[in-house]
């Protein structure tokens, strides 16, 4: 009996989904869990704590997790004191990085150092790298939402009703206008300190221009001894031309090989393409309150355009007027089916997420992940400034393979795409900025 016994246990051990002789990371799959099911989970007994990370859960833990869900168990040797977040964390970041990656999705990323010394993330050799737009090491803190599901979220306390007026405008998107848009900026090399963006520049003013309502301006600011240009189209409200929504993206690009070729389809024609095509729409429709659409240059630099902007409106005393900022960088594409976007701002800014998860939900077949982590694109000079801004990128930035290259060209853009997050964009902004 007792060597009856003794192989019961022994096969229990085999057929469970992993044994633990110490702590060990996990990643538990919580792909539409839900956020009471997953509440439940986050508080077992064998979890010493997690990380949620879009359909992954990062655990330390102690023993088998009892969940019917896919549970992996990591190869790496848990020392959580050599982990950290990483930030805009892309693919090519860890080539040869003398660390374990251990979850990465949406713009983040899990690490573990190989040693007490800070790994070194690889960074890109194109002139005008800077640590403010691109990836960063983050001290690790536990029991941290990195990005969370829509379908993971709580529920929200109210729900955005389909409106027919919204549902019309929104119907306005032209996608097929919005990528012949893209495709035009793709044809100037917009590096911030060639000549070609100037061209650029000039047709984004000369299009501003042709719609109905619109003022039309340049904002130049220093980047690096030379001049750069902001965009700016104001088209001023009906009822509240005192409450201010911006609009943004930036419209300059680089690559491997800036000085030859910088096309950016994806980063940032799709983003600056969206910008024009919001405008075009609300020229036809001006709503109560004043929309500013803004081009910004100088981003991949360190976000100067943006910068420049927070600063000239604090310095007029213009912060309070602006009620919400969108900005838009990176979105038109995707490697799969899924139509998933992320929708980043800072803390405090929850009603953003919900109106615009919302009007996803409503008018638009997107999948929608959120996050509090605000960091590298033009929402965050906002934010720091405390201005409610929201960053819209689509969700798999992070494994696009030509991320600042020459092969960035409009073939690899996905209508599809970039049109539902136009109809999610104009949809929210409809909400906020209300119809006449």
């Amino acid at each position: 009996m007792k060597v009856y016994f003794i192989g019961m246990i022994l096969l229990a051990i085999v057929l469970s989904p992993f044994a633990f002789s110490q702590l060990s990371y996990a990643v538990v799959d919580i792909d539409k869990m839900g956020f009471e099911a997953l509440e439940d989970l986050k508080k077992a007994d064998s979890i010493e704590w997690w990380v949620e990370l879009d359909n992954q859960l990062l655990v330390l833990c102690s023993e088998e997790i009892q969940t019917e869900r896919e549970i992996k168990k990591l190869k790496t040797e848990a020392k959580p004191e050599l982990l950290y977040f990483v930030f805009r964390a892309h693919q090519s970041n860890f080539v040869d990085i003398s660390a374990d990656v251990l979850i990465q999705g949406a713009r983040y990323a899990v690490i573990q150092s190989h040693s007490e010394e800070l790994p070194v993330l690889c960074h890109p050799t194109h002139p005008g790298f800077s640590p403010d737009v691109h990836a960063k090491l983050v001290d690790f803190s536990p029991n941290t939402v990195l990005a969370r599901q829509g379908t993971n979220q709580p529920a929200l306390a109210t729900s955005l009703q389909s409106d027919p007026r919204v549902q019309r405008l929104v119907d306005q998107v032209d996608g097929k206008r919005w990528f012949a848009t893209l495709e035009k900026l793709a044809s100037y090399n917009r590096y911030s300190y060639g000549s070609e963006i100037l061209e650029a520049r000039d047709w984004l003013v000369s299009e501003y221009k042709k719609l109905p309502g619109m003022e039309v301006s340049l904002m130049p600011f220093d980047l690096g001894g030379s001049t750069a240009y902001n965009v700016v189209a104001v088209l001023k409200g009906s009822k509240r031309a005192d409450e201010w929504f911006i609009v943004g993206g930036h419209y300059d690009s680089t690559s491997q090989n800036p000085l030859s070729s910088a096309p950016g389809a994806e980063d940032n024609a799709s983003g600056a393409a969206g910008v024009l095509e919001m405008a075009r729409v609300y020229a036809q429709n001006p709503p109560e309150a004043t929309l500013i659409f803004i081009s910004f240059s100088g981003e991949e630099q360190g976000l100067h355009g943006s910068r420049h902007h927070v600063k000239e409106l604090t310095k007029a005393g213009n912060k309070s007027r602006v009620k919400g900022v969108i900005t838009m960088d990176m979105i038109g594409y995707t490697r799969d089916s899924l139509l998933d976007c992320l929708l980043e701002t800072g803390r405090g800014n929850q009603n953003l997420l919900d109106i615009f998860s919302q009007a996803a939900k409503q008018y638009t077949s997107l999948k929608i992940l959120t996050s509090f982590n605000p960091f590298g694109s033009d929402h965050v000079p906002y934010i720091n400034a405390g201005i409610p801004a929201l960053l819209v990128i689509e969700n798999d930035w992070n494994r696009y393979p030509n991320y600042h290259r020459t092969s960035d060209t409009p073939q690899k853009i996905n209508l599809e795409m970039g049109t539902h997050t136009l109809r999610m964009n104009v949809a929210a902004l409809a909400e906020m900025a209300g119809l006449r």
